[in-house]
This record gives structure tokens, C-alpha cells and sequence, in this order.
């Protein structure tokens, strides 16, 4: 009898330890975000013909859409212009990571820059945060492996600068491939935003 509970409790350790999405959030404690009470939508920083991001980030501003619905579910009112408290960006990252980084670092978020907004990369803001659990593949003799990033980024409308931002990432874009799990994705990336 001893040996199926073993088992079974060895597989669900397996199973706890093989978490295949890790949602990260940063965020700048300079700001009250608590104070905000308005926000807009910015552009997606992908241009219309980035196949990765249409395969991360869904069709039809998808992700961006659902993050607003789920800001404004906070409590927040989306309103259209620049006469607002903040501003949030949806956009996508495919980057080689070291198996055992807590965030990503890649030379492409310098494509990324919009004139004007300061495009900072996890974790540097100062109240870095890991709300995720599971292993990092740290068994793996692999040094890099390329993850693929959901990034929502709230930018001060004064500032223009980034004041908290989140992450999903994972070892494949098979798990942000259909609209449920992009807004699974969104839903967890968000749910450190404040209320």
C-alpha cells in the first residue's frame, strides 16, 4: 500500500516542480500607484508583419485589449487623448536567457524604444518582485534557452517613463498560442496591479 502513495505523491512533486509559465512583476515604490485613476492605451511597438508577436500577442491587439479589460475591471477608466494618469503597452519579447536568470536582458529592447518612452528591462525597477513558483530547468547541462515574453508595461503620463510593468514568460510559445491562454497570461501578469 506504501508504494502507490509514494508514487502518487512523487508524481505530484513532479507535476508542482514543472511549472511551464512564470509571471514576474517590477514596479517603481517612487510611485503611488493608488493615485492613478485614468489611463490609455499605447500602440503595439511590432510592426504589422512580426509573426512572432501575432503568435504571442494574439490578432487584432488581443493581448493589449484584454489587459485594458482587465485594468478597467480594477477600478480603472480607459479614456482616449494623452489626458490621462498612465498609459499601458502590451508588447512581446523572444529572448536567449540563461536557464537561471530572474529576468530578461536582450539587445532587442533597444528596437523596442519609442521616441520619448523609457523602455526599461526586468527587474531594474527597484521593488522587483517574483510572484511565480516551480523549477528553472536547472538540472539541464543547457546554459541559454530562448523564452518567449507577454510584457505589459504602464508608463507615468507626466514621466513618460515606466512605473510598473509584469512578464509572463515561458521555454515556448505554445502556451500563449490561443486567445485563452494569452488571457490566462494577462489575467496573472495583472493581478499584482493594484486595485
Amino acid at each position: 500500500m506504501k508504494c502507490p502513495v509514494v508514487t502518487l505523491v512523487a508524481f505530484c512533486l513532479l507535476l508542482a516542480s514543472c511549472k511551464t509559465v512564470y509571471v514576474e512583476h517590477d514596479f517603481s515604490p517612487e510611485v503611488d500607484l493608488m493615485s492613478y485613476q485614468t489611463f490609455a492605451l499605447l500602440p503595439s511597438p511590432h510592426d504589422e508583419f512580426d509573426e512572432n508577436a501575432f503568435r504571442i500577442l494574439g490578432e487584432d491587439n488581443f493581448a493589449l485589449k484584454e489587459a485594458a479589460k482587465v485594468v478597467q475591471q480594477k477600478g480603472f477608466s480607459l479614456e482616449t487623448g494623452e489626458d490621462v494618469d498612465f498609459f499601458i503597452r502590451v508588447r512581446k519579447a523572444w529572448l536567449k536567457q540563461k536557464i537561471i536568470a530572474d529576468a530578461p536582458v536582450s539587445s532587442e529592447d533597444d528596437l523596442l524604444v519609442m521616441r520619448g518612452w523609457d523602455i526599461a528591462t526586468p527587474p531594474s525597477l527597484p521593488g522587483y518582485s517574483k510572484t511565480g513558483s516551480g523549477s528553472e530547468l536547472g538540472k539541464t547541462s543547457r546554459k541559454y534557452s530562448w523564452y518567449s515574453f507577454i510584457i505589459v508595461e504602464v508608463f507615468d503620463s507626466s514621466t513618460r517613463k515606466v512605473v510598473w510593468h509584469g512578464w509572463a514568460k515561458s521555454l515556448s510559445s505554445k502556451h500563449f498560442n490561443t486567445d485563452e491562454k494569452r488571457a490566462k497570461a494577462i489575467h496573472e501578469i495583472l493581478s499584482t496591479f493594484p486595485n
